[in-house]
């Protein structure tokens, strides 16, 4: 096929770029400031649950482009599953490739299940295709099409996840961007009816066996035990050599190979009784979910599980990247005040987080950061929408938040012990504060060489007697600890808490401030997009449990730490964290029945 040729030329060369370095990863674009004005794939689920359409917004141009993402739960799919939303159009669908590995064990029951699709065209897709503009923020949505569900049962959950789009020319053989899309590609989907379409599939053979391998192959996820962009702990390793993505191999016409896994994705139809609980075959251990369809609703449904009554303090912070910083010291406060901590998307309040206040009815809420990352609209909704009074906690920086919180933390609760982080280490932040809300003790940003001179004299006038310094000396020097160390009635010359990644950090936390084998509960959320477990911290701080972040594998720190430990519940905080981390947590932490 003329078009399918000029497609495949695009990707060898999009390879031999990635090959050599000139290709940008996606995982650069969460780091971008501007955001809103990246191509990214939206996922929007039918009422029902029975198919989601999945729409580009910021389109390049292109003449075509390849889409892979996984499915996880109870579901079938099939070659015909995917169905281009614009009829009139001239491009053409060359491939639906569907493989899928039966594993009761993953997330929500049932399979894995890949799909992979190849798209191309002749001319620009933008021309032909059915787009529209946003008139909120003048975004262009292409309408790429309609997953359908082939079979499942009512009440089944399934989960989209770690999904990849790459737009292509072929008109100059040139790739305009490969991006791997990860926080606009989670969903967690309920089917309110049974579906049963397998019978109207073309290509629908048994079901293969069950196997260890990773479905469909082509997984393009970073390693979480490398540290990307130098974040996290900010170890002595090496920045890791990005490696280029995986491309799907050479398209075929449909019906030409029996043997990649199309068809019936089978089993793990019957209905779970409870959606978000699973019930594990072989460990004492519950895994809870606490996952919504974005961010916002992750945080509202971490909020129900929580605070089931309600709520009399409320705490909201920032859920952009670019802002998400001032909401990190905000955990020890939500925890003194017992407070769930819900999310603002920048200049608005998304729905999920009006429903859930509305719910919580409470009678304080407290915003987070200054007019910048909390702007005044966001006050005024939160006025609108409840009699509650509205008080910011902010400064002009970060690190004057993180000052103000810790002030307002003295105020209840007299501060003797402080964690300092760095104001670039946000993960390493994440990881201590269910530990700084367990101890009402304030979580303070620092720069690498300096503490802030007004932080400096608020921990030497409160007569500080502990510090502890979370994360590695390329984000916390150790001109730091001198300084600090000079005015807190301790030695903490030694109190540097961290590992080789921010995983390891992560599992130096856990193995100093949970020493008792009996837990009770671990929250694990993923370590790539460290939102979730940021509006996670102030459950895990109420409950006692050690948050756990991980996405494709638990480091062989983290399983150290938690080896010998033992609980009955696993939380999971949000989507993007593999059955595999699941069940290794399950292992190390439950007793076989």
């Amino acid at each position: 096929m003329k078009n399918s040729n000029k497609l495949i030329s695009a990707v060898v060369l999009s390879t031999a770029l990635a090959s050599s370095g000139v290709a940008v990863m996606a995982n650069n674009v969460s780091q971008s400031d501007n955001t809103s004005d990246l191509m990214s794939v939206l996922i929007e689920p039918k009422e029902d649950g029975t198919s989601f359409d999945l729409k580009l917004k910021n389109p390049s141009e292109m003449t075509g482009y390849f889409l892979t993402f996984k499915v996880y739960g109870p579901v079938t799919l099939n070659n015909n599953c995917f169905k281009i939303e614009d009829n009139n159009s001239e491009y053409t669908l060359i491939k639906t490739d569907v493989q899928s590995n039966s594993n009761s064990k993953s997330v929500g029951g049932g399979n894995i299940t890949t799909v992979k699709i190849a798209v191309t065209s002749d001319d620009s897709l933008l021309k032909k295709a059915n787009t529209r503009t946003e008139n909120k923020d003048s975004a262009t949505i292409l309408n790429i099409g309609t997953i359908k569900i082939a079979h499942a049962e009512q009440g089944a959950e399934y989960t989209i996840d770690e999904l990849e789009f790459e737009s292509v020319s072929s008109t100059d053989n040139s790739v305009f961007r490969t991006e791997t899309i990860d926080e606009a590609s989670s969903a967690t989907i309920v089917l309110k009816t049974v579906v049963d379409n397998e019978g109207s599939s073309q290509n629908n053979p048994k079901p293969p066996e069950h196997n260890d391998e990773k479905p469909g192959g082509g997984d393009t996820d970073l390693d979480p035990d490398t540290d990307p962009e130098g974040g996290g702990s900010g170890g002595e390793s090496e920045k890791p050599e990005e490696k280029p993505p995986v491309k799907p191999e050479e398209p075929e016409k449909p019906g030409d190979n029996d043997n990649s896994g199309g068809g019936s994705t089978g089993g793990g139809t019957s209905k779970p009784e409870k959606p978000e609980e699973e019930k594990p075959e072989d460990y004492n251990v519950q895994l809870f979910s606490m996952s919504g369809s974005d961010r916002y609703e992750t945080s509202t449904k971490i909020s129900k599980t929580g605070w089931t009554s309600g709520a009399k303090n409320v705490v909201i912070v920032n859920g952009n990247e670019k802002n998400i910083v001032d909401g990190l010291s905000a955990t020890p406060f939500a925890s003194i005040k017992n407070a769930p901590v819900l999310l603002s998307n920048n200049g608005k309040l998304p729905s999920s987080t009006i429903s859930e206040l509305k719910r919580l009815n409470p009678t304080n809420v407290y915003v987070i950061g200054g007019t910048t990352s909390m702007p005044e609209s966001v006050v005024k909704s939160i006025k609108n929408n409840t009699k509650a009074t509205v008080t910011r906690i902010g400064g002009k920086s970060r690190y004057e938040t993180s000052l103000a919180i810790a002030k307002q933390i003295d105020k209840i609760a007299d501060v003797n012990k402080v964690y300092i982080s760095s104001g670039t280490g946000e993960v390493d932040a994440l990881s201590i504060a269910s530990v700084a809300g367990r101890d009402k003790a304030p979580i303070l940003l620092t720069n690498v060489n300096k503490v802030d001179t007004n932080t400096y004299n608020f921990i030497k006038s409160e007569n500080v007697k502990n510090a502890y310094f979370i994360g590695g000396e390329k984000k916390i020097s150790n001109s730091v600890i001198k300084q600090i160390d000079k005015v807190v009635s301790a030695d903490v010359s030694k109190n540097r808490v961290a590992g080789q990644n921010r995983k390891d950090t992560n599992a130096e936390v856990i193995e100093k401030f949970y020493t008792s084998s009996k837990l009770n509960g671990v929250v694990v959320a993923k370590d790539d997009v460290i939102v979730d477990a940021l509006t996670v911290g102030s459950f895990a701080a109420k409950n006692d449990m050690p948050v756990v972040i991980a996405k494709n594998s638990l480091s062989s720190a983290q399983k150290s730490a938690l080896t010998g430990k033992k609980t009955e519940k696993v939380y999971q905080s949000g989507g993007g964290v593999k059955a595999s981390v699941i069940d290794n947590l399950k292992e190390l932490l439950g007793t076989k029945k």
